[in-house]
């Protein structure tokens, strides 16, 4: 897991380098934000602690693991909190390059009408069960997309 979250990391750096220089240039950045969207909502119930359905396990598995399985599971969802705070700050600091008049113009033409309307109702799907971190970036994203849809 460690390692995982570590990769995990090391592509949110690549992304964030690709969004600096081309969020508002590139039609691929809007579905780059929406996968990082995502992606901030994976890390963000894994940090609460939240399980696939094939990883549940009851309170007398739980309590036999014992304190040190239990401090590393610890580790693992701080690991993935950090994940989560810094998904949220690469995708914020893309949406403000966007969200500028003259982008939104620009980026408005990358899209049908439609296809913005239906990206908006995903995000605002998306966010109705999202966790803590994610609440302002997937704000920030839904009213990105439906910008672009008015424009």
């Amino acid at each position: 897991e460690r390692e995982d979250a570590a990769q995990r990391f090391r592509e949110v750096d690549l992304l964030e380098g690709f969004l600096s220089r081309f969020a508002e240039k590139r039609a691929v950045a809007v579905q780059v934000m929406q996968e990082l969207y995502e992606a901030l909502l994976a890390a963000g119930r894994r940090a609460s602690g939240a399980k696939h359905k094939e990883h549940k396990e009851g309170e007398a598995e739980r309590a036999a693991r014992g304190k040190r399985k239990l401090r590393a599971d610890a580790a693992v969802r701080g690991l993935h909190a950090d994940l989560a705070q810094r998904i949220a700050k690469v995708l914020s600091k893309a949406l403000k390059r966007v969200r500028s008049a003259a982008a939104a113009r620009a980026v408005s033409a990358w899209r049908a009408p439609e296809d913005w309307a239906e990206r908006a109702r995903s995000v605002a799907q998306g966010g109705a069960r999202a966790p803590p971190q994610a609440v302002d970036a997937g704000a920030s994203l839904l009213h990105f997309l439906c910008s672009a849809h008015r424009a």
